[in-house]
């Protein structure tokens, strides 16, 4: 609602979603040709340390080469889902023309094969758990995990633990008195037949489809307000040690591989399964909802 009423005010599109296609590499060599020839409009750098360059293109020739690239390929909305659907209802709402700005979505399309792209997890923290009983008919390893004692960033390093073991792997880390980590190793022959093959081995769908049903979760968990999530390994494990959760999970990172692979006909991954880096950044570009296409 907020995002609609911000577009009903503004009339301007300010963020894009981001798109990542299947291209094997070429629109990366596209923009390295152009870019190398040009200087860039605008150089900013996030608060991450992420340089973001703005170059213009406006060489119909060359325009007409990145759609003909891009029209034949698959691609996937990586971020921005809200956003996209907010501009598609406004769109219907103000009955926008094709070819008028408010018709279209502002979007920013990288490459699946980009050499920077990195796909985080974004990890899971449980107001409630249940204990591991309860997880007594799931096929998995446990291995339990200790801290160095010199560790100045134990959540970080379990995440990173995480990222190393064997997969698809699982962190918990167990609140109390004394708070316990393991990571677990599972079974991905255990998730139900609808989960396609190409997503079966993803621990962040082992764990919406097997894990959280054998914890008593309903398939809204993800959604309610019962799983909170954590991008920060940090954070989540202050959380633990503070006894504010019940439970942290830690998941592994995804490769562009995995992800494409994964929703290659169409599927979708459980909520909140990627967090994809760089960050797209807003508001260096904006589209006026009144303008024409070209």
């Amino acid at each position: 609602a907020d995002r609609l009423d911000l577009l009903r005010t503004t009339r301007v599109d300010l963020e894009p979603a981001l798109l990542l296609a299947d291209d094997a590499g070429a629109l990366d060599r596209l923009l390295a040709e152009d870019v190398a020839g040009s200087a860039p409009l605008i150089v900013h750098t996030d608060a991450d340390g992420h340089r973001h360059a703005l170059h213009r293109l406006d060489d119909p020739q060359r325009i007409r080469r990145y759609r003909e690239l891009l029209d034949p390929l698959p691609a996937a909305i990586a971020d921005g889902h809200h956003r996209y659907k907010t501009g598609l209802l406004y769109s219907r709402e103000i009955a926008a023309r094709p070819g008028d700005a408010a018709a279209a979505k502002l979007a920013v399309v990288t490459s699946l094969q980009a050499e920077h792209l990195t796909i985080d997890p974004i990890h899971r923290a449980l107001k409630a758990f249940p204990g591991l009983e309860a997880l007594s008919s799931v096929a998995l390893r446990r291995s339990p995990w200790q801290a160095a004692a010199d560790s100045i960033d134990p959540g970080g390093d379990f995440a990173h633990a995480v990222a190393a073991a064997p997969q698809p792997a699982l962190g918990l880390w167990v609140s109390g008195a004394r708070p316990t980590a393991e990571i677990w190793t599972l079974d991905r022959n255990q998730v139900p037949a609808h989960v396609p093959a190409s997503a079966a081995g993803l621990s962040v769908v082992l764990l919406q489809e097997v894990v959280y049903p054998r914890l008593g979760f309903a398939s809204s968990a993800a959604t309610d307000g019962t799983v909170i999530y954590r991008s920060d390994p940090a954070e989540l494990h202050r959380m633990v040690v503070a006894g504010e959760i019940a439970a942290g999970l830690w998941l592994p990172p995804m490769t562009p591989i995995e992800f494409g692979a994964a929703i290659a006909h169409g599927d979708l991954l459980p909520p909140k399964s990627t967090r994809f880096l760089p960050k797209v950044f807003s508001g260096l570009v904006w589209a006026q909802h009144d303008a024409r296409l070209g």
